[in-house]
């Protein structure tokens, strides 16, 4: 494994440089995860597994997700790590990949904050770089079908280097403060700029813990 952390701004540099042997050694973060092949579309766990991984960065601060890249789990490390950057066969299709996330994510309009770019690198190899974003308004995005095509919601953040599943009662905290928040806005529209700066601030504090997976409670800073 390589000693310096593996950043955003190094890593655009490897895949603008085509060059994507100099991801090996780098480890699996919060904004970074590979795979050494792409998701089998025609079975609903890879189609589960898919959404899974892209609704959690993008229920997140969003990040890249590289197919062609091996991975291994590092001895004493918790992170897998890139071992080998082999590349793909082939390029699966884009337009299967979206339909997929319309079928499998709600709201179905995730699909306008992921790209899909297929990359040559300087030695032929192919890779697939998915791009999420974690700026969409419309977050949070649930994945609406389980690993057997059922009808179900979960709800995923990336967390270090995987998505982690809230359940549910962390998703009716999370609509309970919605809703107490939405009175609270109610109660003090009209009292001035100063409650206006204090609110700003709460939601502020209020994202942040949401995106890293924690708690903020509302009440208690009202």
């Amino acid at each position: 494994m390589k000693n310096e952390p593996l950043t955003n701004s190094s890593f655009k540099d490897i895949v603008d440089s085509k060059d994507l042997d100099r991801l090996v050694g780098h480890a699996e973060n919060d904004f970074f995860d590979a795979k050494e092949v792409f998701y089998n579309l025609s079975d609903p766990k890879d189609k589960h597994e898919l959404c899974k991984d892209i609704t959690a960065f993008a229920n997140n601060t969003g990040g890249y997700l590289i197919v062609g890249c091996k991975t291994e789990k590092a001895q004493n490390e918790l992170a897998d790590y890139v071992k080998l950057a082999d590349g793909l066969v082939d390029f699966p299709s884009t337009e299967n990949m979206y339909s997929v996330l319309s079928e499998y994510v709600y709201p179905n309009s995730i699909g306008t904050f992921v790209g899909f770019e297929q990359i040559t690198a300087t030695n032929g190899k192919k890779f697939l770089l998915i791009s999420i974003s974690g700026n969409s308004e419309e977050r949070p995005y649930f994945v609406r079908r389980d690993a057997h095509n059922r009808e179900f919601v979960a709800y995923y953040v990336r967390t270090h280097d995987r998505g982690v599943r809230h359940h549910i009662e962390y998703l009716h905290e999370l609509v309970h403060q919605g809703i107490y928040f939405e009175k609270y806005l109610k109660n003090i529209a009209g009292t001035g700029d100063r409650i206006l700066n204090n609110t700003e601030k709460l939601i502020g504090k209020a994202s942040k813990a949401t995106s890293l997976g924690m708690r903020y409670d509302v009440k208690k800073h009202l």
